[in-house]
Order: C-alpha cells, then structure tokens, then sequence
C-alpha cells in the first residue's frame, strides 16, 4: 500500500536472493535447503538469568512492524519454512540446526548480520557464516574469524565475556577492551585458563581488573 516503508523487506530478499543466485562469488553455493529462524518475543531465558540482558535496546520501531508481516508473507509465498520457539532467540534456533547439521556432515551457511554466530564456525568447515557489509556478503570460516578479530569461533564466548558487548548490554571486565581481550586469549586460551594463570600476569593494572 501506499506510504508502506521497504527498506527493511527489500535488505532481507536481496540477501537471500545473492545467495541463492547460481553464480554469487559465495563459493558459488547452491543450497539443497533453506529455512529462516525469527525471535518471537523479548522475553527469553536470558532475561531470567540476566535482567539487564539486552536492556539497551529500544521497542521494534514502528516502520519496521508492517514490514516485518510482509517478510513473513514472502517467505510464505516463496515456500520457504520459519522457525521460531517461546523463551528463544532466532540465534538460538540458528545454533541448534547448524550444531545437528554438522552431526550429520551436512555443510551449513548461516547467513546473519549478528557476529555471535561466529562461535558456531567448525574447525573441520562445516559451518560458515555469511555476514551482509556495505552491499557485498563476507564468507567467515575458522581462519577468517581470527584473521578479522585475533581470536577464533571457539574463544569467541570467552572474548565477549573478557571485553563485554555493549550492543547486548553485556559489561565484561571493567576497563579491558577488545585488543587486551585477544591478547590474554592468544597467551591463555580460554577465561578459565587465564584465571588459572592469574599471578603469571605481570601488569599489575590488568591483573586488579581480572581479579575485581
């Protein structure tokens, strides 16, 4: 209908149209399947266990709710299933399909503008995820994450703790920012193992916030 915003509809069938195109310079993949994963509400097991999770975020503005229903409608029309579950998030259902798809040695493309997908990036490629930027789709696998971030997909939960996200309302350590996070991760692997090693840390300014 007239005045009926599409900025939002347009984004979304133009990612999945460039990756379903026979030659989209995406490892020209040509998948067998595709489904779509969407958050249902707000409240999900996250807020139980943190209420401040995602506290920065506003409401769904108001241009985005008609678009999102004639999101819902296309895929519809082009027979394409959704998946969504009460208490979880679209990532969440995202993470369980891929993890159940590499149980079965099937290759799985998650395509995404949410960099937490990164954790689920397999050693042996079974997993990629594909992230929209400036037009183009950027192809992540095990050495790219780490090529972009100095971490990789593995250690990606033990940054986000050490450097906090503040798109998700995640504070992290106080005053160890993404760099220092990657650095304690490439000598000590994982948070456990930094804390293991916590006297080994000579900075004596790092090892006070580690400690508080």
């Amino acid at each position: 209908t007239e005045h009926t915003p599409t900025w939002a509809v347009y984004g979304f069938f133009k990612a999945i149209f460039d990756l379903l195109r026979q030659n989209n310079g995406l490892d020209n993949i040509k998948p067998d399947s595709i489904a779509v994963a969407f958050d249902v509400s707000r409240h999900t097991f996250r807020l139980e266990k943190y209420e401040g999770y995602k506290a920065n975020r506003e409401s769904m503005p108001d241009n985005m709710r008609p678009q999102l229903g004639l999101i819902m409608e296309g895929l519809k029309a082009l027979n394409i299933p959704i998946y969504t579950k009460d208490r979880f998030e679209g990532d969440d259902i995202i993470g369980t399909i891929s993890k159940k798809a590499i149980a079965l040695k099937h290759k799985t493309y998650i395509l995404t503008g949410d960099k937490d997908s990164l954790q689920l990036i397999d050693k042996e490629g079974y997993t990629k995820v594909l992230i929209p930027s400036k037009g183009e789709i950027i192809t992540y696998d095990w050495n790219k994450v780490y090529e972009k971030m100095e971490i990789y997909p593995n250690q990606v939960i033990d940054y986000k703790a050490l450097c906090g996200d503040t798109s998700d309302n995640i504070p992290g350590v106080k005053g160890i920012g993404p760099k220092t996070a990657s650095s304690l991760l490439k000598e000590y692997q994982t948070l456990e193992n930094i804390y293991k090693n916590i006297e080994n840390i000579t900075k004596k300014s790092l090892k006070e916030k580690l400690i508080e």
